[in-house]
């Protein structure tokens, strides 16, 4: 009798941890399927950010640990909150078996799309000041801002003024070959305070330096690429 009730105890504790394990698989391709369609959904912004950030640096080394970070900030402000329920409980389980393989892969499909987008970097990287200013307003523009250029007034720091749904930013835009030092942040929190618009803004095709981004920092002021433009209103939510 004591013989038949091991026997039935270890075959429930085995079906319960088949059960247990088919649950967490179940959930794993929840968490892979809401990253792949989260990818799939912002693959252009995406591909122009990897170019962006996976570049050489002066002394021809590439890292990618920026690119490493940003894919983080992605995961965790867009991907996490569209997770099913429950999965995004199991979301460290997964990143420790499963996340960098498939990170990976991800990685792979996005720079495909960015070789693909390296005309479009050219052109912007062959623009001159005022058609960078020209094209990030039209960018703006499409993504339903009302935008003003400050030329007319004196530009006092800012190239540009836009306003939606009550929010106002002034935008100083550097089209340039290096990253973008402290100055630009500068002259963005300059414009700021002159034309009273609630945030301030650096939109650049380049990276930034370490002294514009900590300078950036302790001012509030924005530091965007190009292709930030289209997502405005998310990252200054995430501002407030």
């Amino acid at each position: 009798m004591v013989i038949l009730i091991f026997i039935l105890v270890c075959i429930l504790l085995c079906a319960f941890l088949v059960y247990r394990s088919q649950c967490r698989k179940e959930a794993f391709q929840l968490i892979e399927d809401a990253i792949a369609a989260s990818v799939k959904k912002h693959l252009d912004t995406l591909a122009l950010k990897y170019l962006h950030l996976v570049r050489p640096d002066e002394y021809k080394t590439v890292s990618m640990v920026p690119w490493a970070k940003h894919l983080k900030r992605f995961t965790d402000d867009v991907v996490r909150p569209d997770l099913p329920r429950g999965a995004d409980d199991l979301f460290t389980a997964w990143m420790v078996s499963r996340g960098a393989t498939f990170i990976s892969e991800i990685t792979g499909l996005i720079r495909v799309k960015s070789e693909s987008l390296v005309d479009s970097e050219d052109k912007v990287q062959a623009m001159s000041g005022i058609e960078f200013e020209a094209f990030s307003m039209k960018r703006l523009h499409d993504a339903g801002w009302e935008v003003t250029s400050t030329k007319a007034s004196g530009d006092q720091g800012v190239d540009i003024l836009a306003r939606k749904k009550g929010l106002s930013i002034a935008i100083q835009c550097k089209r340039a070959a290096r990253p973008v030092g402290n100055a630009a942040v500068q002259e963005a929190l300059a414009g700021s305070k002159h034309f009273r618009t609630q945030h301030a803004a650096v939109i650049s095709n380049s990276a930034y330096t370490n002294a514009a981004q900590e300078l950036a920092y302790s001012t509030n002021v924005l530091l965007l690429h190009y292709s930030e433009i289209t997502k405005l209103d998310a990252i200054l939510a995430r501002a407030q």
